[in-house]
């Protein structure tokens, strides 16, 4: 049983965690009314008197801030934060872009382009290009289903570029 009223020294630190004391508090604390001996209520009082400080003096550097605020520093203010996020985007459309530079670079030398042409120009001549003229030197036979297939082979090779045109796909993401 404790044998003082107060019982054991209860200071907490500047941040708020209870400190270990065994000694009888022998005061109270005015500022926060806990019991504490005379090491603790010394060191507390002066980490309240440094708190004050600091906070008056945050409310004065907060009162200037006030009394010298224009409209021309608010449109400083956030034209600057404007101006950095658009350097920010920039950057990032630029390292974007370079990837997709890189990216469409190597994928175009992949392709032997010689070869491509040579091989349509071939395939449009053997099932296209000779097989209509031979339709057209005989006009009364020529019959739906030649030239259905004849576009239906055009289509194919139609298809086969395009997709060449478009190996390298752009979206908003890149």
């Amino acid at each position: 049983m404790d044998s003082f009223p107060l019982g054991r020294c209860s200071v907490k630190n500047s941040s708020g965690t209870k400190i270990q004391c065994n000694r009888w508090a022998i005061l109270i604390c005015s500022h926060c009314n806990q019991g504490v001996c005379l090491e603790h209520h010394d060191i507390h009082k002066h980490e309240v008197q440094i708190r004050t400080h600091q906070l008056n003096n945050r409310i004065n550097d907060l009162r200037q801030i006030l009394h010298t605020l224009t409209y021309q520093q608010m449109i400083d203010n956030f034209q600057e934060k404007i101006d950095q996020w658009s350097k920010i985007c920039k950057n990032k459309i630029d390292v974007k872009h370079a990837q997709m530079s890189a990216q469409l670079s190597n994928e175009i030398k992949q392709i032997n382009i010689d070869q491509f042409r040579s091989i349509q120009l071939n395939n449009i001549e053997q099932y296209i290009g000779q097989p209509l003229t031979d339709l057209l030197h005989l006009p009364n036979n020529i019959q739906i289903k030649h030239i259905e297939s004849l576009e239906q082979q055009l289509e194919q090779i139609q298809q086969t570029i395009k997709d060449i045109f478009s190996c390298l796909q752009i979206t908003d993401d890149g």
